[in-house]
């Protein structure tokens, strides 16, 4: 009986454990399920890009650490190009020979400027007469370094010179600095004795005088002679050394050839990019899917934001923001990705916005990062850009002050009346005040073939939208004017399309000072499908012209339709037809995702996520249908973050009001998968969205709000 007994306590015992254990399990599973999921935060280092994979030539491929950059030259060790910092020595070379003390041998790591002159590498290290060189391997890039691995292998006589090599090259954030880390790996069972010899400019030299500037080399290898550094790896063993080139002026005083403190530079630089990134993503949210191109698209724009990010103290604004590889600020290029700007900071907005108006004095578009006018030219879009700057600000921060902000003699709001002076007085002679901008002025986006000029649809469209914008401000303010600009604004929408549209061909056309008119097939146009301009049948018949046949290209958008071959240019990208400007197709694919479009908007958005297999940074003008840019066509621009904005307020159906309210909608795609947007902050609140193939859930503050079937939205109050 007492066995028994002990067996069904012990049943008894386990049969509570077991229940504890399941509801337990259970509870977990729900409290996983209710909770906001985590995505692993974004590091530099995972913004890496294989060399083999990256379409850049040398001189478009650059790496940066907010002070300066280099061009790293592929197929060599050590080799790099170009020294862009305050010291900025445009043609600058580096590379270091290795000499086989004990045959004498000269070992080059110049292979790059072999293969310009002579293209014949296949004889190399074996052919008479030919040179010995390093061999490379492998080649990783990182926004702010540069990994090379390689190898030398030969037999002199009864001599073998044979080890590994892998460097990595660095930046200074703090002084116009490179640092390369390169270690050694003897594989000989002999100790391996070489001089390495700096070569600056073609020069055998440790100091280099060019111009105002001299750029010394310093190691942490102590003995040198007249020839280079004297380095000996004991056998079947490695050793790492430190090599910088440093820029100062003539008045300077050069620094020490020894520094044993090279190691240390490294780990600042690599502590002060890591502090550059985390500043950029520390209030964005974190994005996941389940489609590979779309996370490496975000990562690339990520890596774009890193490269447009300077601090020098030699510029207007510490940190400057500029545009990309071109060293300038312009309202226009901030406009595309103005909501992902006010994520990393409102006052960046701010800050670009007067810079513009102040500096630029409606005179010039092009604003130098040392506070002047870059170039002599203005775009008449300035306008509209700054508009949509200073609405973004308002709505991310809830406060109007921007208009109240001084930018040299005028207020903000002053200098917006007076574009619209401008506009009115100068430039709307056109029927029923047309803008007419005339022709070969400069003021427009350019086109390298004639007929877009004099009245441009997509001008006048934003106009209307700039009129009846600076109208509601003005009635905000109890500024009287506000009816003279939303006469304007009605007076020019009924001639806008009265005089402009053509509904045969479902499309705007420009009209010339004859009275004449002709129909150019520009994505440009395609612009307005942003702005509340347009008819309901209107925006169907644009959309309607978003065809592989016209427009769609594998990796993006033609700038002009393929079938308009009076003006198609293959070669100018970004306006003229062979490809894109980088916020065009994305600014486009959010506006159909506001139309309700969202298949074609993906359409578009999985087109230009294509090209993050193949750059590392997004290009400013690639081509549509092969991943392609041209040297000059500027390289990287900020305006690709306009795709982030696609995945926030289209994939994600995101609506924010200036009262702090907002519109969750997302949309499934079936390629795009399961994805996750969580530590999306807007005003006081922070929301997490996660998708799935049935449904959506929403948590605000890490409490869930709820789920919803697609096509069911969430509206939320501040």
């Amino acid at each position: 009986m007492n066995n028994n007994k002990d067996f069904l306590r012990f049943s008894f015992l386990v049969f509570t454990l077991l229940l504890a254990a399941s509801f337990s399990s259970c509870q977990n599973r729900s409290e996983r399920f209710y909770a906001p999921p985590e995505i692993e935060a974004m590091k530099l280092d995972m913004l890496g890009m294989p060399r083999e994979k990256i379409v850049n030539e040398d001189d478009m491929l650059w790496i940066f650490n907010g002070r300066g950059k280099i061009h790293p030259r592929r197929y060599s060790l050590t080799g790099f190009n170009g020294f862009e910092f305050k010291h900025h020595v445009k043609n600058y070379t580096f590379h270091l020979d290795f000499i086989d003390n004990k045959s004498g041998v000269r070992i080059l790591d110049n292979v790059h400027e072999y293969i310009e002159k002579q293209h014949d590498p296949l004889g190399w290290n074996f052919r008479p007469g030919a040179p010995y060189v390093t061999v490379p391997q492998k080649e990783v890039w990182f926004p702010h370094y540069y990994h090379k691995t390689g190898t030398f292998h030969k037999k002199f006589e009864e001599h073998w010179v044979s080890f590994g090599i892998q460097t990595k090259t660095y930046l200074s954030n703090k002084n116009d600095e490179v640092i390369i880390a390169v270690e050694l790996e003897n594989r000989s069972s002999e100790p391996l004795s070489l001089t390495l010899v700096p070569v600056q400019m073609g020069k055998e030299v440790y100091s280099l005088d060019i111009n105002n500037t001299r750029i010394s080399l310093v190691s942490d290898l102590k003995n040198k002679d007249k020839q280079g550094w004297q380095w000996t790896i004991p056998a079947e063993s490695k050793q790492v050394r430190h090599f910088s080139v440093v820029a100062t002026s003539l008045e300077e005083k050069k620094p020490d050839v020894y520094n044993d403190n090279l190691k240390e530079h490294v780990q600042l630089a690599l502590k002060n990019a890591d502090r550059q990134f985390q500043s950029i993503i520390k209030n964005l949210p974190k994005f996941n899917s389940e489609s590979r191109q779309l996370n490496n698209h975000y990562k690339r724009i990520l890596t774009s934001l890193f490269l447009s990010r300077w601090e020098r103290e030699d510029f207007m604004d510490v940190p400057m923001w500029q545009v990309g590889w071109i060293p300038i600020q312009t309202a226009w290029d901030f406009m595309f990705c103005a909501d992902l700007i006010a994520k990393i900071d409102p006052q960046i907005l701010k800050d670009i916005i007067v810079n513009v108006l102040e500096i630029g004095k409606m005179e010039c578009s092009y604003i130098g990062r040392k506070g002047n006018q870059f170039v002599p030219i203005l775009y008449i879009q300035d306008p509209f850009a700054l508009q949509h700057l200073i609405e973004v600000y308002m709505l991310h921060t809830g406060q109007r002050d921007i208009l109240d902000t001084r930018a040299g003699d005028k207020t903000v709001y002053e200098w917006m009346k007076s574009w619209a002076y401008l506009l009115h007085d100068k430039f709307g002679t056109g029927p029923g005040g047309l803008i007419d901008v005339g022709y070969g002025t400069e003021l427009l986006i350019e086109i390298r073939t004639d007929g877009y000029d004099h009245i441009v649809p997509a001008v006048n469209g934003m106009t209307i939208d700039f009129y009846h914008t600076l109208s509601d401000w003005a009635y905000s303010r109890n500024d009287m004017e506000y009816k003279s600009f939303s006469d304007w604004g009605e007076k020019l929408n009924e001639s806008f399309h009265k005089h402009l549209w053509n509904e045969k061909l479902g499309w705007f056309d420009n009209m010339y000072e004859d009275g004449s008119k002709e129909s150019i097939f520009t994505y440009h146009l395609l612009d307005l499908l942003s702005y509340p301009v347009l008819e309901e049948h209107q925006i169907t018949k644009l959309i309607n012209h978003l065809t592989e046949e016209k427009f769609l290209g594998d990796y993006g958008m033609f700038s002009i339709s393929k079938k308009d071959l009076k003006h198609f240019d293959l070669l100018d990208c970004d306006f003229g037809g062979g490809g894109y400007y980088a916020g065009m197709p994305p600014k486009i694919a959010r506006a159909l995702y506001k139309h309700g479009q969202s298949e074609k908007g993906w359409d578009i958005l999985k087109r230009v996520i294509r090209t993050s297999d193949h750059f590392p940074f997004t290009p400013q003008s690639p081509r549509a249908n092969e991943p392609f840019e041209f040297w000059g066509g500027g390289q990287m621009n900020i305006s690709s973050g306009a795709a982030i904005e696609v995945i926030w307020f289209g994939i994600f159906g995101i609506e924010l009001r200036e009262d702090g309210s907002m519109t969750i909608n997302p949309v499934w795609h079936d390629e795009i998968g399961d994805c996750e947007l969580t530590g999306f902050t807007f005003r006081s609140n922070t929301y997490d969205i996660v998708m799935k193939k049935d449904k959506y859930t929403v948590w605000r503050n890490g409490k869930r709000i709820g789920s919803r079937k697609y096509g069911s939205e969430m509206n939320l109050k501040p």
